[in-house]
């Protein structure tokens, strides 16, 4: 099946769900790394490891980044273009959420609408 969404700052975005699907998979498994990851630097960071996880982590880091590479074809992508594309892709969010922000409550409970959730006081 597939999907398009076009917004106002001129993004278009064409999928299918099979291209869904795997980026899942891919975030799935970029999740694990970065865990494995944040263990490693926190465990180094310790100055000591008192479970003996290092050699464990630096295996699954190693395979992660291994299976990333010959699974997915990742590659690299520089900062500067990731934090542009990741910037356009929020824009476009935040533009289609403040068109389609209506009066009406989400929640479908009288009194809570679209405005702030915390009333500020007027003194």
């Amino acid at each position: 099946m597939l999907h398009s969404l076009y917004s106002p700052h001129g993004l278009y975005f064409r999928w299918t769900t099979a291209s869904l699907r795997g980026g899942l998979r891919l975030a799935g498994r970029r999740l694990a790394l970065r865990t494995a990851g944040l263990l490693h630097q926190l465990v180094t960071r310790a100055g000591h490891d008192p479970a003996d996880a290092l050699p464990e982590l630096n295996r699954l880091i190693d395979a992660r980044c291994a299976d990333l590479r010959d699974t997915l074809d990742a590659r690299w992508i520089p900062v500067d273009r990731q934090a542009e594309y990741q910037a356009r892709v929020i824009r476009a969010v935040c533009a289609l959420a403040v068109r389609r922000t209506s009066g009406a409550s989400r929640s479908g409970e009288p009194g809570w609408g679209p405005g702030p959730s915390v009333p500020m006081h007027r003194e």
